[in-house]
């Protein structure tokens, strides 16, 4: 989604509750954008710091909060121990390595599709999933089986 898009979610998400979409709010968006797609809280809070020095750590955190809350972003704790969020975009699983903390992204309509039959059955309506399932990589696999 395009940053003038996500500016108009979040403006009409913050007017709800007559919150204004302040320059430093835009600029972590922006640098959400811009990043990678996993970031920790202080990845957004060095480089927003470079356009606003006097940026609190706290703002990038309420920030980040407003983007989970109005469903532009979610987070994700990483099997490094570290919290990570990542924007919202078209549905997909994680495949997360134990042994290297590889995170791989993974698009299956068939998944998407197993949680719609599921709650459907159950007379449930979703609003946000997430799959994470935890194992090891091919790479960690081959490495693991040269060394048994």
């Amino acid at each position: 989604m395009q940053l003038q898009k996500l500016e108009t979610v979040l403006n009409d998400y913050l007017a709800l509750g007559e919150r204004k979409l302040t320059p430093q709010r835009k600029s972590i968006l922006a640098v959400f954008v811009n990043s990678d797609s996993h970031v920790t809280i202080e990845d957004l809070y060095i480089k927003t710091r470079q356009k606003y020095p006097n940026i609190g750590i706290a703002t990038v955190y309420r920030t980040v909060k407003l983007l989970c809350e109005c469903g532009l972003a979610s987070g994700f704790k990483h099997s490094d121990g570290t919290f990570r969020y990542e924007l919202e975009k078209e549905h997909h699983n994680h495949l997360i390595c134990i042994k290297c903390g590889r995170l791989i992204e993974d698009t299956d309509p068939q998944a998407e599709a197993i949680q719609n039959k599921l709650a459907l059955k159950n007379k449930f309506k979703i609003l946000h999933t997430r799959m994470e399932a935890y194992g090891i990589c091919q790479e960690c696999l081959c490495t693991f089986g040269r060394m048994n």
